[in-house]
Parts: structure tokens; sequence; C-alpha cells
């Protein structure tokens, strides 16, 4: 499954990936995203998992806690 990073709460590491399902909300582990980072990998399930961020073709670690989640829920997922 692809998404782009379309928000962040930098102070968390905390990111929404829109896809095409609606947001998955992720903490990043280890590895970098930036706002609209293209990545691919499992995006639709819950716990840790890596995601190729295939902007700069690296491996990133994050812990997913929300999918299929719409805009006004992941900016809540955000915001704590």
């Amino acid at each position: 499954m692809n998404g782009i990073v379309r928000a962040a709460n930098h102070r968390r590491q905390r990111y929404a990936i829109q896809t095409d399902d609606g947001f998955t909300v992720a903490d990043l582990i280890d590895g970098e995203l930036n706002i609209n980072d293209e990545v691919s990998g499992t995006l639709d399930d819950h716990g840790e998992t890596m995601l190729r961020n295939l902007t700069t073709g690296d491996l990133v670690e994050v812990r997913i806690d929300a999918y299929y989640a719409s805009r006004e829920s992941a900016a809540q997922f955000l915001a704590q």
C-alpha cells in the first residue's frame, strides 16, 4: 500500500499518511519522514512495521496507531 505524508507533529515524531482508504497515523521509530514523502508498506495494521520511503529510497521504522482514519481523526491523533 502506498501513501503520502501530509501532516506531522515533529515534537512527537508522529505523522499522518494519506492513503486511498483514509489516513494512517504512525510514530517514527527510526529513519526520516518529511511532508510530501511517498511511502510504501503495510499501512493498514496496528503495531511496528518497516516502510520504504519512495522519495528517498530509505527504509523507515514506524509504529502505526491508527489506519483508515478520517482527516479529522488523523488531526486529533497528531495533536495527542
